[in-house]
């Protein structure tokens, strides 16, 4: 079994009331379509992912910026990620 990545914004964007807490992470599930006995073929590159970790494993508590101005200039999506986020996704 695995914990759900959290990945925490380190600049969020701040709550339009004042009736919430800022919206400050998100939870990225990383899982495998398939039965426990036929889950194989699928690659965890934990080298990389020392090196995220600095030279630590890495855990599951991502501090990241949220998407830069510069890369909402790519795509205008309310729910984009960034790309740091996403080439360690899927390194």
């Amino acid at each position: 079994m695995n914990e759900p990545i959290v990945w925490h914004k380190r600049n969020p964007q701040p709550a339009i009331t004042t009736r919430i807490l800022v919206p400050a992470s998100e939870q990225i599930v990383w899982a495998v379509n398939e039965t426990p006995e036929r889950a194989t073929g699928w690659t965890f590159n934990y080298d990389v992912a020392k090196r995220y970790g600095g030279g630590k494993q890495l855990h599951n508590v991502w501090s990241l910026l949220v998407t830069s101005q510069r890369e909402r200039e790519l795509v205008d999506h309310p729910a984009q990620k960034p790309i740091g986020l996403i080439e360690r996704l899927v390194q």
